[in-house]
């Protein structure tokens, strides 16, 4: 990607802290909690959205993913030049 993108402050720390995790699955209970700074199962939706809109800025087609995967049942996963490793 050759483009710049702006990221809300929100946005930039869950890219942050999936970069950190990188090849990882990042669980929704540990993005609460580094990005937000608590834990709680109600908020869940909050970070769908927020990283539904991440999605939307860093990826050609959200439909099929290259960097920033859902992984079923646990959170997130983050993967450089596009490449998706078996969980």
């Amino acid at each position: 990607m050759d483009k710049k993108i702006k990221l809300t402050p929100t946005e930039f720390e869950i890219l942050y802290c999936l970069l950190q995790h990188l090849n990882n699955p990042v669980t929704l209970a540990t993005l609460l909690d580094e990005v937000w700074g608590y834990g709680s199962d109600e908020d869940v939706r909050m970070v769908r959205v927020h990283v539904g809109s991440l999605r939307q800025k860093i990826e050609e087609d959200t439909r099929h993913p290259k960097y920033l995967h859902t992984v079923t049942n646990v959170g997130y996963k983050l993967t450089p030049f596009g490449v998706l490793e078996e969980v």
